[in-house]
């Protein structure tokens, strides 16, 4: 497989863990310094003399996300990935001469503030759920206008901006800075004891081959389900296929048929989102495999569950080690390795069926920030170069390391990393709306199984119910932009 990202240093990273030249222990340290040696080069070839010099410019971020996703004011505290984005901070810095300001707003903050004309921030950090309301409203540049960007450069996730981009138009960026995007990328973790108990073969070579398919899913699923206790159910004492979240599963299996809940009609000039499932006839066969008896008879879904412990998620049960496939975000890998007693391994989700080509595959990303460029920015081309020396100092400094305590060294994984990240996309019906949209429709999937939480009601009633006020939300931002 062709390393869709090139050759970037988290490869370097972890050819030195294999070479035992430096350890996990020193990434988990921080002794390990991903920016120690610079040739005084960057990724893209430009010399550090050339970066510009804005003479100690307070350059403004406003942040609109609740746990300062993109980590510009994170503090030294001795967590790996915290630390190394404070040294990416300084790295910026540094370089352009700089002081980065975070301040912390709201989405009626930021909308007074531009409209006021308010020359406030250089850029905007904010979730896309609250993205398109806000651009909606005009708020934003179009970034695909301002020359000084290089969407050439591989520090930018160019398809996942286009996942969710108007006409020819895109109001956002998204890249090696926008940590949250990687970490709420879903994946399958697998249980490769388990894998290599009921035949699974050489799942990473499934994937390269296209061979990765719903139908081959099932098959795995199926066969790795035992009732242990004996009670004709499923549940978390069994053996299982596959475990998550309700509303995971929907949007996982989704995103890898290249189903949106909420789909984009295209104009000349603009795109209007539209809710269109139930007169889809290729996510009714998506449903019905998801209810087929090989899936639905193997699987454990669930809205929540109580333990003495309190709430525990699929990974906690998955690593109880009797599960074969789970759902799980790039995040919870940093919780899920060091708590496993088996190896497990990582593939994205299925295909819809074997023909369907990469253009028509996707990997979902949960709602996580991207950044956008306010309309009342008064030096474009400073906000574009600033923006662009921290997506290279995070793809440089920060992504190695996320790949190196994420996978902790395995090439099959880290192979399969690689090729969720070049494949993701945000779905309107997930990221932006999800407890109008998915979380209905997950409910639909659970309907008549007996795991779901609440009486859930048919597709075609849901389709029915929520029609109107789909239609109405989806209408506020169908306009020209």
């Amino acid at each position: 497989m062709t390393l869709t990202q090139g050759i970037i240093n988290w490869a370097i990273v972890v050819g030195l863990i294999a070479s035992g030249a430096i350890s996990l222990d020193d990434i988990m340290s921080g002794a390990y310094d991903p920016t120690a040696g610079d040739t005084g080069t960057s990724e893209s070839g430009v010399a550090e003399s050339d970066s510009p010099d804005y003479d100690g410019y307070a350059f403004n971020i406003a942040d609109l996300t609740t746990d300062d996703a993109n980590g510009w004011l994170a503090e030294l505290n001795g967590e790996v990935i915290n630390d190394t984005l404070v040294k990416r901070r300084g790295l910026v810095e540094e370089s352009c001469n700089i002081n980065i300001d975070t301040l912390v707003t709201t989405s009626g903050g930021l909308k007074e503030s531009i409209l006021a004309g308010e020359d406030v921030y250089d850029l905007v950090d904010l979730n896309i759920s609250d993205f398109a309301s806000l651009a909606a409203d005009n708020l934003f540049i179009d970034v695909s206008r301002v020359d000084s960007f290089d969407f050439t450069q591989p520090y930018w996730d160019i398809r996942l901006m286009d996942s969710l981009h108007y006409g020819d138009r895109n109001y956002y960026v998204t890249g090696a800075a926008n940590l949250s995007t990687y970490e709420k990328t879903h994946m399958l973790a697998y249980n490769k004891e388990l894998a290599e108990v009921y035949g699974a073969g050489d799942l990473t070579a499934l994937v390269n081959l296209g061979e990765w398919t719903l139908d081959k899913f099932g098959e795995l699923s199926r066969d790795a389900h035992r009732d242990i206790n004996g009670d004709g159910g499923i549940d978390r004492e069994d053996s299982l296929g596959y475990i998550a979240y309700e509303s995971d599963m929907l949007t996982g299996f989704a995103a890898g048929a290249d189903e949106k809940l909420i789909g984009m009609v295209w104009s000349m000039d603009y795109a209007a989102p539209t809710f269109g499932l139930q007169n889809d006839t290729y996510f009714g066969l998506l449903i019905d495999k998801l209810t087929s008896t090989e899936i639905r008879s193997s699987r454990l879904c669930i809205p929540a569950m109580e333990d003495s412990g309190g709430e525990v998620t699929p990974y906690e049960l998955f690593a109880e080690g009797n599960v074969l496939f789970c759902d799980i975000t790039v995040g919870d890998l940093y919780w899920l390795g060091p708590k496993t007693r088996f190896d497990f391994g990582l593939v994205p989700y299925p295909k819809f069926e074997a023909d369907q080509t990469d253009e028509y595959y996707h990997v979902r990303v949960e709602d996580s920030a991207v950044t956008a460029l306010p309309i009342t920015s008064s030096d474009l081309e400073r906000t574009a170069v600033i923006a662009e020396a921290m997506q290279s100092a995070s793809y440089e400094a920060v992504l190695p390391v996320l790949y190196a305590i994420s996978v902790r060294g395995d090439a099959e994984s880290i192979e399969m990393l690689d090729f969720a990240f070049a494949h993701r996309g945000f779905d309107l019906g997930d990221a932006a709306w999800g407890d109008v949209v998915r979380d209905r429709i997950a409910e639909c999937l659970m309907h008549g199984n007996g795991y779901s939480a609440y009486d859930a009601p048919t597709l075609s009633e849901l389709a029915a119910r929520y029609k109107d006020e789909i239609d109405k939300l989806c209408a506020d931002c169908a306009i020209y932009w």
